[in-house]
């Protein structure tokens, strides 16, 4: 099995890590979490904007109220207010989350340009 095939394969299978379990959840999940995690911390997300972003077809606003919730709620996910509208939540990743994380999307980033490089070659 090829490194990248057993690396996904562990991403997924994997189940000591609780944030992982979580995030592998569903489609959803995933999507929820990438969105969150692609954000800094003045540029966290809203659930209005996590609703616009998300296709329809994967979740409804209520699965995504309920995601975040349930990522609030199990420590993953930090919810604050906007500095500048305070009735509006925005939603970052907690601090415990964020160096596996990142962590992940350097291993992912890392297997991506590997294999560009690897296509350049052939051409």
């Amino acid at each position: 099995m090829k490194k990248r095939e057993l690396l996904f394969k562990n991403f997924v299978t994997e189940r000591d890590n609780k944030f992982q379990s979580f995030m592998m959840k569903s489609r959803l999940t995933i999507l929820v979490c990438i969105e969150i995690g692609s954000r800094s911390k003045d540029d966290a997300i809203t659930f209005e904007l996590l609703c616009a972003e998300i296709p329809k077809y994967i979740g409804s606003r209520s699965s995504v109220l309920s995601v975040l919730s349930e990522g609030v709620e199990s420590g993953f996910f930090e919810k604050t207010r906007s500095s500048e509208d305070k009735r509006l939540r925005q939603y970052q990743l907690s601090e415990g989350v964020k160096d596996w994380y990142f962590q992940l999307m350097k291993k992912v980033d890392d297997e991506y340009s590997k294999n560009n490089e690897r296509n350049e070659k052939r051409i």
